[in-house]
């Protein structure tokens, strides 16, 4: 490298002369980054690679090694201490008593702290301060905020709202099930008194606990509450309990897309997937805009997933999986495993080859040899299925690790993803150098910004 650099110098000064120094210097510059570029190390753009990997904790992300290869993801590699968590001195070290505390997701400024035994919890603040208790008895879940609010049913039939300073918002009676608030509405059962008899109500509230969107009221039928959908491009889908099927609402709760679907997904892209039943009973999943009208006409018998990147993923008759575009046209090879993009990239599986990360143009990027035993979104058994894979915003997480798009190791263990720069981290004996606990929250630079330890510490 010194060799090629002394070379080109050369002979930038025997053709430059010596007066006019601002301009012999912008030419060697230009020369050096020229020859940057022919050996694959265009130094700018690690600077820049570098700066905007500091600046969000995760890695910077190389399609290709300098010598052309494709890249290997590093995911699962033994020994890349570098990615664990770690205390430094701005550590905020909070003392406990008796088995280790286990700690929620972050959000709304907030994160519960589950303390075992009979103490309960409480959610405390980015900065480790307990800001108010809670404890309602056992819950296979840590209790979370979504929409600055927290609902919770203290007595039989009635829920509370509990605002992030832990005041009581609204206590609504007659609540007999409920969702958490998603996109600021929550969706309930209610118990609505009649003659002669009562009848249950799935009804609409917003965070100060007032009933809304009442053209969307019905009767709850024999079905359990179905999940509150978020808000997509001013479409949230909505399910109508006495007709079984699902329609889609705005913003106001104006029914914009009309009852008409056995299953509908979230909006993405422009479309949403949905499934209508053909003359025969068959159940077909097709993709409509945001009218309602078909973009792609209702087709495919097995799942297949949203748009993103212009790109979904269907899966035929074979089982194998591939891509379209927004025209419905097929415009990859065949795969045996895909996921949906996700800025810009997909995973994708082909019997007798590692793990790959493709681009919008079905180019190779990377490999992640580690990945073998994920379950897929798209599994090509027309069902759902849970994934390893999560995404959120420009986040990719296997399992418990936070990774480049590429594959290789941010964040290990990462029990829940970022919210607002914080994540929980709950870290085993056998995930940490020192084999022992380490619990608490962690910011993007993977540094224990609250930890707790044992009161002997």
């Amino acid at each position: 490298m010194k060799k090629i650099y002394v070379l080109a110098l050369g002979l930038l000064l025997a053709g430059v002369p010596q007066t006019g120094s601002a301009q012999f210097f912008k030419k060697l510059g230009e020369v050096l980054n020229e020859v940057d570029k022919a050996l694959g190390e265009d130094t700018s753009n690690k600077e820049n690679n570098a700066s905007g990997a500091a600046a969000t904790g995760v890695k910077a992300n190389t399609n290709t090694a300098s010598n052309g290869q494709i890249h290997q993801g590093n995911y699962q590699k033994s020994n890349l201490k570098s990615v664990l968590p770690r205390r430094t001195s701005a550590t905020k070290l909070v003392s406990y008593d008796g088995s280790t505390p286990e700690v929620g997701a972050y959000s709304d400024g907030l994160a519960y702290v589950r303390t075992g035994g009979t103490k309960g919890g409480y959610f405390m603040d980015a900065q480790g301060n307990k800001v108010f208790d809670y404890n309602n008895g056992y819950t296979s879940g840590l209790p979370a905020f979504s929409s600055g609010r927290f609902i919770y049913s203290a007595k039989m039939n009635e829920i509370t709202l509990l605002d992030t300073k832990g005041q009581v918002v609204k206590k609504i009676p007659r609540v007999l099930s409920y969702t958490q608030f998603v996109d600021g509405v929550a969706t309930l059962n209610v118990d609505v008194p009649g003659k002669p008899f009562s009848k249950t109500y799935v009804m609409h509230i917003n965070t100060n606990g007032d009933f809304i969107f009442k053209n969307l009221n019905c009767e709850a039928g024999l079905e359990n509450l179905k999940p509150a959908s978020p808000l997509r491009e001013n479409r949230a889908a909505i399910y109508n309990y006495p007709k079984k099927c699902w329609g889609y609402r705005d913003a106001k709760g104006k029914l914009a897309i009309g009852l008409k679907f056995v299953e509908a997904k979230d909006f993405s892209d422009g479309l949403a997937l949905v499934a209508v039943k053909d003359d025969n009973g068959t159940r077909k999943w097709g993709y409509i805009d945001t009218t309602g009208v078909f973009a792609i006409s209702p087709k495919y018998t097995m799942l297949p997933g949203s748009f993103s990147n212009g790109l979904a993923p269907v899966v035929n008759k074979e089982r194998k999986c591939f891509f379209i575009d927004k025209t419905g046209n097929i415009v990859s090879k065949a795969y045996d495993y895909v996921t949906e993009f996700h800025n810009g990239y997909a995973i994708v599986k082909e019997y007798g080859k590692p793990t790959q990360v493709i681009n919008t143009k079905f180019e190779t990027v990377a490999y992640i040899p580690s990945a073998q035993n994920f379950s897929y979104p798209f599994p090509c058994d027309g069902t759902e299925a849970t994934t390893d894979f999560i995404w959120k915003g420009e986040d990719v997480y296997f399992g418990e690790a936070l990774v480049s798009p590429l594959g290789d190791m941010v964040l290990y263990p990462v029990d829940v993803p970022f919210e607002n720069g914080y994540a929980p981290c709950n870290m085993k004996s056998f995930q940490s150098a020192d084999d022992k606990e380490h619990t608490g929250l962690i910011n993007r630079q993977g540094e224990f910004v609250v930890e707790f330890v044992p009161n002997e510490f």
